[in-house]
């Protein structure tokens, strides 16, 4: 179907959560819950920004894209509310590079769990921390392999947009680093709609890979363990950078 004249996918299945939205739809780079009854409690739009839309593309501009849909569309926007932010880097590295120090006590973390998952004798996966906040691991090649009769298109969209036809042959290792903050801690940092994101996304990127999880050069660096700061104190004390970390993923704007 048309939706404000781009095309959208009706989806047979709801959001989750416990509430149920009537209307799903993908398209555009999005993902469209619409509730067919809101109420002060019940948001009337939740939108999840698909990464097959954010590739190549500024999740900011992204952002105005869809103002100017749900204007199309009827709606008057007059509250964001974020509900999760992922912070991610992509790097040409093998996992095990990153899983030895970890191994080895290498490395400085405030969670106290982690867990690992394996195939055979190799880490794929390392996930650190529940809750509101969470770190992850993994091996990102490994990943699109295995998702690619899945998601076909995503897995040729990455190859074409990111990584190149010489990633597709050469066994090149590649390895995501993902940061998930969600919505209490994101609260408590004073993020709520994405103006709020914009403004403090250098700190909350300083925030997760300097305050929650670092990797040591040397293990004689535990010395300068970082303490429990609260969220606020670490985004609010680091600096705003034209140029900072891009690199994102929303879900849950409403």
């Amino acid at each position: 179907m048309l939706l404000a004249g781009r095309p959208f996918v009706i989806l047979p299945r709801s959001a989750g959560g416990g509430i149920t939205y009537r209307y799903v739809l993908e398209g555009d780079g999005f993902k469209l819950y619409i509730h067919s009854n809101p109420s002060n409690t019940i948001q009337p739009v939740r939108v999840r920004y698909m990464t097959e839309g954010l590739i190549g593309r500024d999740l900011f501009a992204k952002h105005a894209e869809l103002l100017e849909l749900l204007h199309d569309m009827g709606f008057s926007v007059t509250q964001e509310k974020i509900s999760r932010v992922d912070l991610q880097v992509m790097l040409y590295r093998d996992v095990m590079d990153f899983m030895k120090p970890i191994l080895s006590g290498n490395s400085v973390c405030v969670a106290r769990k982690g867990q690992f998952n394996t195939s055979g004798d190799r880490i794929l996966t390392y996930r650190l921390g529940r809750g509101g906040q969470q770190a992850c691991i993994y091996d990102k090649r490994t990943e699109l392999f295995e998702t690619k009769q899945a998601n076909e298109a995503k897995f040729w969209l990455m190859v074409n947009e990111c990584f190149g036809e010489e990633w597709l042959y050469e066994e090149i290792p590649t390895t995501r680093v993902e940061f998930r903050i969600k919505r209490e801690v994101l609260k408590d940092m004073g993020i709520n709609s994405m103006h709020d994101l914009l403004e403090h996304e250098a700190g909350l990127a300083r925030y997760c890979y300097c305050s929650r999880f670092r990797i040591l050069s040397d293990a004689k660096q535990k010395a300068t363990r970082t303490s429990r700061k609260s969220p606020r104190s670490g985004v609010r004390s680091s600096y705003r950078s034209k140029n900072g970390f891009r690199a994102w993923t929303a879900t849950g704007w409403t």
